[in-house]
């Protein structure tokens, strides 16, 4: 929780996203399979999945499911952090959005 609290929110602010906006940046979002941290939406199109972990979890043990929510529930990109490090996937292929 810290790491989204800290880094994550604040970062996406500073990337032009309106993280107090629920219908652009939503939290906690319902995947076929489980829940993601924050889902990204450009109109009203699944764009981005951000997931965080704890700054001790190693990535590399979560990226297989990132990349499978973000596949089977459509959203063009992933992001998997832990406060140090950050994994970003291309689920499907390049889309219009934000950087």
């Amino acid at each position: 929780m810290a790491i989204r609290q800290g880094i994550v929110l604040p970062l996406l602010a500073q990337l032009g996203w309106n993280r107090d906006d629920l219908s652009e940046v939503v939290p906690e979002f319902q995947v076929r399979s489980g829940y993601v941290d924050h889902c990204l939406m450009v109109g009203y199109r699944k764009t981005y999945f951000v997931e965080t972990k704890r700054p001790t979890q190693a990535l590399a043990d979560h990226e297989e499911q990132l990349v499978r929510y973000s596949f089977d529930d459509g959203a063009e990109f992933a992001l998997l952090a832990n406060g140090s490090t950050r994994i970003f996937q291309m689920a499907l292929s390049f889309g219009r959005g934000r950087a």
